[in-house]
């Protein structure tokens, strides 16, 4: 963590797409044309799961502890506080969204196993064809969640409930924050992240 302030690591992203963008091009090829067998691919998905969830547990937790250690020793600089603060920032806004997709990934293994197992091929062939179809919606809806602006704004456009909840509620709201600008708002979340 000495170069941490100096060195551009560009390198990582690009290396991450290649070797992800490698792995499963063969695998994906493989799968459609029943050259893996179904077992090795359900354990492949559980594994994904569970590998997901644990490693944003993993990585809170890890920039938890360097932020308590850096309270307690009191040597740091401030690239090194601020970086560590977005990062549980950031970790703790995208929690939904990673309870959701493993949620949704478990969900679709389990139709997944059932039309491979049960009877009424018919009825789970749809469900996991819907499955298959909606996880950009879901994902988008769950994002546009995390952020309570983001769920404001989102709710007050929609058609029917937007003009409902816009009314009672959101001309406050708006009349409150409009004062406020933009680098007002950031600089009061940076002296609020400080405490």
């Amino acid at each position: 963590m000495k170069d941490y302030e100096n060195v551009s690591r560009r390198h990582i992203p690009v290396i991450l797409i290649i070797v992800v963008q490698v792995l499963t091009i063969p695998y994906v090829y493989f799968v459609i044309h029943n050259k893996i067998p179904f077992s090795v691919v359900y354990g492949h998905w559980a594994v994904c799961i569970i590998v997901v969830l644990l490693g944003y547990l993993i990585v809170l937790r890890i920039n938890i502890l360097f932020r308590n250690k850096m309270d307690e020793v009191g040597e740091y600089s401030l690239a090194k506080k601020f970086q560590i603060e977005e990062n549980i920032r950031s970790l703790r806004m995208a929690r939904k969204s990673v309870y959701v997709a493993t949620l949704y990934l478990s969900i679709t293994l389990l139709v997944f196993t059932c039309l491979m197992f049960m009877d009424y091929k018919t009825v789970f062939v749809h469900f996991l064809e819907n499955l298959i179809v909606l996880p950009a919606l879901v994902m988008s809806i769950t994002l546009l969640f995390s952020s309570s602006a983001w769920k404001q704004e989102f709710i007050r456009k929609l058609p029917i409930i937007g003009k409902y909840r816009g009314s009672r509620v959101e001309s406050r709201f708006r009349q409150k924050h409009s004062i406020a600008s933009e680098s007002e708002v950031y600089f009061k979340q940076l002296n609020n992240s400080w405490k």
